[in-house]
């Protein structure tokens, strides 16, 4: 039981402290050194004495065009690393209560006709919690940043960067990024053509509500923990 009461203590407190240490404070530095290096590389062109206005302004539209992809770059990694911790996060909550008092879901037999629909991890989350736990993990604080990192994770691993159809149906799009004056006057220009890209200011602000999450579930637990069901 000391393992499992550790948990319940601690893991909360110390899931909050992985997201500053492990996905902010990379992140900001990170962001820090990418736009450093940028901005030097640009004023150093308008300094390049063989290069004319026009061959300048074109250097430095390339190198802000080349910064713009090394931050998207970036949030996929930082949404990435997040999204990782949540699921760590998430496993290990559900592991730790005890498994006589609450079994998993038995699993139908057999053969399944037409094609298996693919699950998202979330909605697998969603489901188990609430079929071993009677908990609607929707229902929870921060539940709707939790969702936005996976889905936004998703798009950036699996549609190159671009919202998925799920991103923008469900999450307040504040991983979107910002259209240029150009875009925004554009008529064939789709949401579905914009990318994700998470700046350092948005980054803390899901991070804090995340964390926020990670307490209400391990509140949550707490309780469920101590007045467990009976088996049916």
């Amino acid at each position: 039981m000391g393992r499992i009461d550790w948990f319940f203590e601690h893991e909360a407190e110390y899931f909050a402290t992985r997201l500053q240490k492990l996905v902010l404070e990379l992140h900001g530095f990170a962001s820090e050194r990418l736009d450093g290096v940028y901005s030097k590389e640009i004023e150093e062109a308008e300094r390049d004495e063989a290069l004319d206005a026009n061959d300048c302004a074109d250097y430095q539209r390339y190198l802000r065009g080349e910064q713009i992809n090394q931050q998207r770059a970036l949030s996929t990694m930082a949404l990435t690393m997040l999204a990782c911790l949540i699921e760590s996060f998430l496993d290990e909550a559900r592991t730790r209560m005890d498994q006589k008092a609450f079994p998993s879901a038995k699993k139908k037999k057999g053969k399944r006709k037409g094609k298996r629909k693919r699950t998202s991890k979330s909605l697998k989350w969603i489901t188990e919690y609430k079929e071993r736990f009677g908990i609607d993990l929707t229902r929870l604080t921060g539940f709707d940043a939790l969702r936005e990192v996976v889905l936004a994770r998703n798009s950036c691993v699996h549609e190159n960067g671009h919202p998925s159809a799920d991103y923008l149906a469900q999450t307040r799009h504040r991983f979107l990024e910002e259209v240029g004056d150009f875009q925004f006057f554009d008529r064939n220009f789709k949401a579905k053509d914009r990318f994700i890209r998470c700046n350092v200011e948005t980054l803390r602000e899901i991070v804090v509500e995340v964390s926020e999450f990670a307490m209400a579930l391990h509140t949550t637990l707490n309780d469920v923990r101590s007045k467990p069901r009976l088996r049916d």
